[in-house]
């Protein structure tokens, strides 16, 4: 929702690939926001609501977009050469997400936040493991992500994995980090209040 309380943004596959809508709250007045042939997913409203930061596919791989509410003034904001994903705005307009990349056979992404137009980036984690999902808290003192550990859990369909999903709250430098969640199902996809 965005924050003025009026707009929703959601991503569907109603075209027959995904696309960014935006809908009043009742869901009538439904109006294309992105509908390319690059998948774009996961929006996420500035905290001024005059932008939906997202992800797309570019050249094989998912990196973070930005868009004006009214669709215009699409830019990429991140050229990392692995996957980038999952953007949270903090209430200072800074743009949280994940990105990563295969090292030494196994996957490993990080959080990372920048300014709205892609510059200063800041790393925060140093997992050195599956980080994912970044939200920041409203004080900007922490940050929620998703960590997944190399420890037996379920699935989504609660079958034995052998990598369990936890939700993580760690400082904004990633020290003191805390599974919070602490639980062999999936867990995931921290949001604060």
């Amino acid at each position: 929702v965005s924050p003025d309380g009026s707009t929703l943004v959601f991503q569907s596959t109603r075209s027959g690939r995904w696309a960014l809508y935006l809908s009043g709250l009742d869901g009538g007045n439904v109006r294309v926001l992105v509908d390319t042939d690059d998948d774009p997913v996961v929006p996420a409203w500035s905290p001024d609501g005059l932008r939906i930061a997202f992800a797309a596919t570019a050249d094989g791989h998912s990196e973070i977009f930005i868009v004006d509410r009214e669709g215009a003034n699409r830019r990429q904001l991140t050229h990392d050469g692995g996957d980038a994903s999952h953007p949270h705005f903090a209430r200072d307009g800074r743009i949280f997400f994940n990105s990563g990349r295969e090292i030494d056979g196994r996957e490993v992404q990080e959080i990372y936040s920048m300014a709205q137009d892609g510059s200063r980036r800041r790393q925060h984690t140093r997992c050195n493991a599956v980080c994912t999902f970044p939200s920041p808290s409203p004080d900007g003192r922490y940050i929620a992500y998703r960590r997944v550990f190399n420890t037996p859990g379920l699935s989504w369909a609660q079958t034995p994995v052998a990598r369990n999903s936890e939700v993580v709250v760690a400082r904004m430098d990633g020290s003191q980090a805390r599974n919070v969640s602490e639980h062999p199902a999936f867990d995931g996809w921290p949001v604060w209040s």
